[in-house]
């Protein structure tokens, strides 16, 4: 039995499979993490909801940003205007909208529970860490792990419906993409190594996703490791020099593979 964690799918349903048969993974034995954003940018949507949905218990994500769009389209019926136009939720739509009512309250049960932070032993899977100081003003002394796709609203920790800046700032990811070499524009505020140790005491992992390292591949800093290598990304799309990548690691040994 192995944990396995997997970054942002959105909707790349053959590079998951791939990935996932490279490294050996056994939906019977083993688990599958993910650090959230199921689906858009991508062309196989329906195709990784349905997946991932058929893995059961094997398959534990925290959500991301597109998770709460898509949760409140199956949950609502909201079509978001800033999902749909500016982030790839127009790819989705098309392949989601003529699903029954039942298959979308079944999805919608589902997402709720896919919770906003995870602890798996040593491992903290978030899809996007912000600094300690922020999270517990926005929240107080709520357990982040106990915040769900159905809760997050009610809690606090999600406010703007389009996109809440505060939750996916990009601080802690322009800090950790510098440190490991890589390139990346300087975070958005004054953040220091001693605020890094404050956010990531040592004696832990952490591990997220959202900001897409198509052009470096996953970065690792001080125990910090960003698994989001852009999929959806291809150079002829979006005139890279390479296409994007789906990276998948053993939780326990750090084992990477990337097809």
């Amino acid at each position: 039995m192995a944990d396995y964690i997997v970054g942002d799918l959105h909707g790349c349903f053959d590079k998951l499979i791939s990935v996932l048969d490279v490294a050996g993974f056994d939906k019977d034995k083993d688990v599958l993490y993910s650090v959230g954003d199921l689906c858009d940018r991508g062309s196989q949507n329906l195709k990784i909801v349905e997946f991932v949905y058929s893995l059961g218990k094997s398959f534990r994500p925290v959500f991301g940003n597109h998770d709460i769009w898509l949760y409140e389209y199956f949950a609502f019926g909201n079509e978001n205007r800033c999902w749909i136009k500016w982030n790839g939720g127009d790819a989705t739509m098309s392949e989601i909208r003529k699903l029954s009512a039942q298959d979308k309250a079944k999805y919608a049960e589902w997402m709720s529970s896919f919770p906003y932070m995870m602890e798996v032993g040593d491992n903290v899977i978030c899809h996007n860490f912000i600094r300690r100081s922020k999270l517990v003003a926005r929240i107080g002394n709520l357990d982040p792990c106990g915040i769900t796709l159905g809760n997050c609203r009610d809690s606090g920790l999600v406010k703007d419906p389009d996109y809440d800046e505060y939750v996916f700032d990009r601080t802690i990811a322009d800090f950790v993409r510098i440190k490991a070499g890589q390139t990346g524009s300087r975070w958005r505020e004054p953040y220091e190594d001693a605020d890094f140790e404050k956010d990531f005491p040592s004696g832990k992992s952490y591990v997220m996703g959202h900001t897409p390292l198509y052009e470096d591949g996953y970065a690792v800093y001080n125990g910090v490791y960003m698994i989001d290598t852009g999929a959806f990304v291809t150079a002829k799309e979006y005139g890279t020099e390479t296409d994007g990548r789906m990276t998948l690691m053993n939780l326990e040994t750090k084992e990477v593979w990337e097809t």
